[in-house]
């Protein structure tokens, strides 16, 4: 079965690194990997020091192919700031609200305004943690773009990036 895309967490201060970025084109080149599976997260509660720095190292590999996600989206007290400063293509919503969405009105409500926001800056919407096919149902209904979670998918061992040979 053919990855999509494979997600990788970074740390804040890797965003701002621009030798990372030099060493992440490198391997891609060296190893053969698609940019286009690739998608590099930065959760919300990581510390980017640098704005400036960090929308560069994500606008040179975003010109390569890779995408970006803003992960834990509401986890802490950044995710505003981050979302409107990093060129991100993602927003994965926190699982704390996705876990008592059924339940809570509260979490449904703040799943639902963020995925309105999401949706209209133009980017896609991730639900994480997504136990049961009741919260799969509510995401799917809310237009969350992608449910990630044990309703969807157990984890799997690491699979080949590569595209296939060309004939």
């Amino acid at each position: 079965k053919p990855v999509k895309l494979c997600a990788i967490n970074l740390s804040g201060p890797t965003f701002e690194d621009a030798a990372f970025a030099d060493y992440v084109l490198d391997a891609i080149e060296r190893h053969g990997v698609s940019p286009r599976h690739l998608c590099f997260e930065i959760t919300e509660t990581a510390a980017v020091s640098n704005m400036a720095r960090a929308v560069e190292f994500m606008q040179r590999l975003r010109a390569a192919g890779c995408k970006f996600s803003l992960d834990d989206f509401g986890s802490g007290m950044a995710s505003f700031g981050y979302l409107k400063n990093l060129p991100v293509d993602y927003i994965k919503i926190d699982g704390s609200f996705i876990r008592n969405i059924e339940t809570d009105p509260v979490s449904y409500s703040i799943v639902r305004a963020v995925t309105d926001i999401g949706h209209q800056l133009g980017l896609q919407v991730i639900g994480e943690w997504v136990a049961d096919e009741r919260a799969r149902d509510l995401l799917r209904g809310l237009s969350v773009d992608y449910a990630q979670g044990f309703a969807v998918h157990k984890p799997e061992p690491a699979l080949c990036f590569r595209d296939p040979p060309r004939s």
